[in-house]
């Protein structure tokens, strides 16, 4: 036989039941608020991690743009026409006004080349000499190797010699690669910091020293050079060379 429900009792367990499953919908609630709160954490965490590396890629391109614009703001802007012997003034309005100018006498240097050559300054003794400053990473320096190695070429038998210093931190690691593609017809050596101090403070790359016989400067040139700027700087190199042979003339 059945015992008869008691009301009081029924009451309790619905009471029960109903407490259960709003603990069971509370505690579902949690959990869907957990897996919210571990996915905004995981895009959080995404965001701030491609954030992070934009940022740090943002700034090295940055850097190299600035180092670019401070390379390219020479007088390859100014008139192809431009007196060679202005590039002076121009280096100084760059704030390099530490650097070497006309009427300074080059430093000693002793450099080695990628074959472990030493190079000093008795090895162009009596030449006309462009000294360049340049780096691999330089664009503008890379342009202008290809004008120095025709002007090499055009001129060594006037006693002119072109000796590119490079400047790239990692050394010949860097170098030689770039070497073996241009195939250079002039010394090209590794600056060290004595080098580097000894011209003075070279901010801007590339920087071209051109040089007397009497290792003397005759004109310095910060930033890029086009082809008309070098010919006009080697030819007003070659116009103050006591030993330059005077054109010939036919009758």
């Amino acid at each position: 036989m059945l015992s008869p429900i008691n009301p009081d009792q029924d009451r309790t367990d619905r009471e029960q039941l109903s407490q259960v499953a709003t603990a069971v919908k509370e505690m579902a609630g949690q959990v869907r608020s957990i897996k919210i709160l571990a996915i905004v954490y995981v895009v959080a965490t995404i965001s701030i991690s491609v954030g992070t590396t934009a940022l740090t890629m943002s700034g090295f391109f940055m850097k190299h743009i600035r180092e670019e614009l401070d390379a390219t703001r020479s007088s390859d802007d100014s008139s192809p026409g431009a007196s060679a012997s202005s590039s002076a003034g121009d280096a100084s309005a760059s704030g390099d006004d530490d650097l070497l100018s006309a009427g300074d006498s080059i430093p000693a240097i002793k450099l080695q080349d990628a074959d472990s050559r030493v190079w000093t300054n008795s090895d162009w003794e009596g030449k006309l000499v462009l000294l360049n400053f340049w780096a691999t990473w330089c664009a503008p320096c890379r342009r202008e190797m290809p004008y120095f190695d025709e002007a090499q070429k055009k001129y060594a038998e006037s006693g002119f010699t072109v000796i590119a210093i490079s400047v790239d931190r990692k050394g010949w690691e860097v170098v030689r690669p770039y070497l073996a593609e241009l195939q250079p017809s002039f010394p090209v050596l590794l600056a060290d910091e004595n080098t580097r101090k000894s011209f003075g403070t070279i901010k801007s790359l590339p920087t071209t020293f051109f040089v007397h016989r009497n290792g003397r400067v005759h004109a310095r040139h910060v930033g890029s050079l086009s082809k008309t700027h070098l010919e006009n700087h080697i030819q007003s190199l070659l116009s103050k060379d006591p030993l330059r042979k005077p054109p010939s003339h036919t009758t």
